[in-house]
């Protein structure tokens, strides 16, 4: 019996997919999801002309930044205390010979230094470095018994610093460079 009614069973089941047409269907495959690459050109474009800026934004800074270590060394060095003018004018003509040529700068002491450091100023702020300086380089060459006092070093100090800040480093459009 048991086998008849297999029989019976396998008879009819190729009947009933006959009756049910989707039975005999296969499931659909589905595509592979597509990922963010390939790019459309265009992104490509936009992906390149960004890398452009960004390299180009990153040298310009470090080359500012080189250009500006000298600066930044002889402030660190205006900004140590008990400094004596003729220490001071040491540093600016270090300075000076950092961001300008040699034979512009190397043989200038005194008032022609201290002419020199008031034209390589902004316009704006050579008046305040002539105040605040004005005594300082006459001074380098008097005794010790009529040194300048505390208050005449401090200006001649902040006329250093002044010029340091806004002299340096050198506009290329006034050629002053090396």
């Amino acid at each position: 019996m048991n086998q008849t009614n297999a029989l019976n069973q396998a008879s009819q089941a190729p009947s009933s997919n006959a009756m049910n047409p989707l039975e005999g269907l296969i499931d659909i495959i589905e595509p592979e999801q597509f990922g963010y690459f390939p790019l459309a050109p265009g992104w490509w474009v936009v992906i390149i002309l960004v890398s452009i800026l960004l390299t180009g934004l990153i040298v310009k800074l470090v080359k500012r930044r080189q250009l500006r270590k000298q600066q930044r060394s002889a402030l660190a060095q205006l900004n140590q205390d008990e400094l004596s003018n003729e220490h001071i004018v040491s540093i600016l003509k270090w300075a000076a010979l950092q961001y300008f040529p040699r034979k512009k700068v190397a043989s200038l002491f005194g008032q022609q230094f201290q002419q020199f450091l008031q034209q390589s100023l902004p316009p704006e702020k050579q008046l305040s470095f002539n105040d605040l300086s004005a005594n300082a380089f006459n001074d380098l060459y008097k005794s010790p018994e009529n040194a300048v006092d505390n208050f005449e070093h401090n200006t001649f100090k902040q006329a250093a610093i002044l010029w340091v800040t806004h002299a340096l480093p050198v506009n290329k459009d006034k050629g002053a460079i090396k």
